[in-house]
C-alpha cells in the first residue's frame, strides 16, 4: 500500500470538518447564495403603496363634476332679462284696459243716441232714436207720408222728449228706436223753415193743400215702394200714385229696409193718419204674429184692431213686405191729421214694450 502523504492528510482532515466542502465540490454553492437572497427579498414584503400616485373612485367622483368641465355654455348677457323686458311694463294701465270701462247700463250708454240711418233724394237725413240696449228691437216710423202725416212726425218726436225724461220706463229686455221722418224730403216740402218737432203752424192748413208733401222728390209714394206685390202704379183714395221704377228704387226706402233688417228689429209699428186703427199685415196671407202685436197696442191705446187694412188694395206696402220675412208688423193710423193723440200711443207703445220685456 502506498504510504500518504502529509500535504494530501492535511487536506483530507480540513474537507471532512467543513460543511461547505461538498457544496464546492459538486458545484451548488452559487445556488445556494442565490436562494438565500430570494428568500431574503422575499422577507422584506411589498413597497408601501404612494396615495399620491395610485388612483381611488373617490379621485374620479370630485373630477368630473367639476363645473369648468361642463360642455355647457356659461350664460351670456343676451340671455339676461333685463328690465325694459319684464312683463311688468308690458302690461296695459288702467286708462287702457278694457276692464276698466264702466258695463254698459240702459241709461248711459242709450237715451235717445241719434244715428244717421241713411239719406233722402235731396240728401236730407233719415235720422234714428235709440233708447236702451236690450236684446229685442221694437221700432217705430213716423212720417213716412212727410208733411201731408206731419202729426205723426209731431208724435214721435214727443215720444223721443218723454223717454229722454222717463228712460226708466223702457224695460231693460227692449231697445227702442223711434225714427220720426221716414220721407224728410216730403215734410221739407210742406214746411221748409220749421224745426224737428215744431208743427204748430201747420194744423190750420187745409189737409188737401198738404197732399204733394205726401211723396218723396221723385214723386214717389215711398208706402207703395216696397217689395210686397209691387207695381208701378198703386191706389190711393180713389186715384193712382207711382210706386217708383222698380221695388226699393228709392234712397229712403233702401235705408229703412237696410236698418230694420241688420237690426234685426222683433216688430215695427209705421204710424199713419186720418183712419182710426190699429191693422195687421201679411203678403198674401196674414201674418199671425203682425196680427197678434197689433192687438196688444189696440188694447192699451183704444184704436180698433183689424186684421189687415181692406178699404182698398195697397201694393208694395212697407208692413205686409215686413211679414214676408218674417218681420211682426203693423200699421198705426191715428184718428185725425192734426193731433198726436200722444196719451193713447204712448199707453199702447208701453203694453207693446211691455210684452217683450
Amino acid at each position: 500500500m502506498e504510504p500518504v502523504k502529509a500535504g494530501a492528510a492535511a487536506r483530507s482532515a480540513d474537507t471532512t470538518s467543513s460543511p461547505l466542502v461538498p457544496y464546492q465540490r459538486n458545484g451548488y454553492a452559487p445556488l445556494f447564495l442565490l436562494w438565500i437572497i430570494v428568500m431574503l427579498g422575499a422577507c422584506r414584503g411589498e413597497p408601501e403603496p404612494r396615495p399620491t400616485l395610485a388612483p381611488t373612485a373617490a379621485a374620479v367622483q370630485t373630477f368630473t363634476p367639476l363645473p369648468t368641465l361642463s360642455p355647457t355654455p356659461s350664460p351670456t348677457a343676451t340671455l339676461v332679462p333685463t328690465e325694459t323686458a319684464t312683463p311688468v311694463l308690458q302690461y296695459p294701465t288702467a286708462t287702457s284696459a278694457p276692464s276698466a270701462t264702466p258695463p254698459p247700463t240702459a241709461t248711459s250708454q242709450a237715451v235717445g243716441v241719434e244715428t244717421v240711418i241713411g239719406y233722402s233724394v235731396e240728401e236730407r237725413p233719415l235720422l234714428d232714436y235709440r233708447f236702451n240696449n236690450g236684446p229685442h228691437h221694437i221700432v217705430l216710423v213716423g212720417g213716412i207720408h212727410g208733411g201731408y202725416d206731419w202729426n205723426t212726425i209731431a208724435l214721435a218726436y214727443a215720444l223721443i222728449d218723454y223717454f229722454r225724461e222717463n228712460p226708466h220706463e223702457i224695460p231693460a229686455a227692449v231697445t227702442l228706436h223711434i225714427v220720426p221722418s221716414a220721407n224728410p224730403d216730403g215734410m221739407a216740402w210742406v214746411a221748409q223753415e220749421t224745426e224737428a218737432g215744431d208743427f204748430a203752424d201747420l194744423v190750420s192748413v187745409p189737409q188737401a193743400e198738404l197732399l204733394p208733401g205726401r211723396f218723396n222728390a221723385n214723386e214717389v209714394d215711398l208706402s207703395r215702394n216696397w217689395d210686397c206685390q209691387w207695381h208701378r202704379s198703386s191706389y190711393w183714395e180713389e186715384q193712382w200714385v207711382s210706386g217708383g221704377r222698380e221695388p226699393f228704387s228709392e234712397p229712403e226706402t233702401q235705408a229703412l229696409r237696410d236698418f230694420l233688417v241688420n237690426q234685426p228689429a222683433n216688430v215695427v209699428a209705421f204710424w199713419y193718419s186720418g183712419a182710426n186703427g190699429v191693422f195687421g199685415s201679411g203678403c198674401g196671407t196674414l201674418f199671425a204674429p203682425s196680427v197678434e202685436t197689433a192687438r196688444i197696442y189696440s188694447l192699451a191705446s183704444g184704436y180698433p184692431v183689424y186684421e189687415k187694412f181692406d178699404d182698398y188694395f195697397i201694393y208694395g206696402n212697407a208692413v205686409d213686405w215686413l211679414a214676408r220675412e218674417q218681420i211682426p208688423a203693423f200699421m198705426i193710423a191715428l184718428k185725425s191729421h192734426d193731433d198726436t193723440e200722444f196719451n193713447a200711443n204712448l199707453d199702447g207703445l208701453r203694453a207693446l214694450m211691455a210684452a217683450y220685456q
